[in-house]
């Protein structure tokens, strides 16, 4: 069984500098894991195996809301993952000012609140 990957960059949309201390779950079946993004912004969730996993933020970086949205994660046989069951390449995880605002972002898919911008996850 190929066991695959999500990791990402947490950055602020504007500035696009990394944001730390992020900390985001994913849950599955035999799965639960907690990662708070590091001094680069990057979360790695590693060791996941076909299925489905429920992804989220628990804890927002300072000065940022908690958007409390959760996400689909698939990891199909092939090992590609899939977030929403859009290919997970490519994306940034979208932030919410502390006043409620959304950051702006330069393009791609809109998620419901949570916005994910084409430019910089590895999977």
């Amino acid at each position: 069984m190929k066991l695959s990957q999500l990791s990402f960059h947490k950055v602020d949309d504007f500035t696009k500098l990394p944001l730390s201390g992020a900390v985001f779950e994913l849950k599955g079946t035999n799965y639960y894991k907690t990662v708070a993004s590091n001094e680069d912004g990057l979360v790695v969730f590693q060791n996941l195996s076909t299925g489905k996993y429920f992804f989220r933020e628990i804890e927002p970086p300072a000065g940022y809301l908690l958007d409390n949205e959760t996400l689909v994660v698939t990891v199909d046989f092939e090992g590609k993952v899939y977030l929403n069951s859009h290919p997970a390449h490519n994306i940034i995880v979208g932030n919410i000012n502390a006043d409620g605002s959304t950051l702006a972002v330069d393009e791609t898919v809109s998620i419901g609140e949570r916005v994910i911008n084409s430019e910089d996850i590895e999977i």
